[in-house]
């Protein structure tokens, strides 16, 4: 059986990027890294698995810095 494939949305945010390396890790996963700009559709036609870890980051500096 050949190695399942997880692509992860937002793969260079701090949670996708700590998913991505521990995928990377293990031999019997490959994983997809799929950031800004990244053609999505056709990179999620490859994946078995889809993990969405992307999150605007205006958002966390709003909340930290209300005005």
């Amino acid at each position: 059986m050949g190695k399942r494939k997880i692509a992860i949305i937002g793969a260079n945010g701090f949670v996708g990027e700590c998913l991505y390396k521990e995928v990377e890790r293990r031999q019997d996963l490959e994983a997809i890294k799929i950031v800004r700009g990244d053609d999505i559709a056709t990179m999620l036609l490859e994946a078995e698995i889809i993990v969405h870890s992307a999150n605007p980051a205006k958002r966390f500096r709003a909340e930290s810095n209300p005005t």
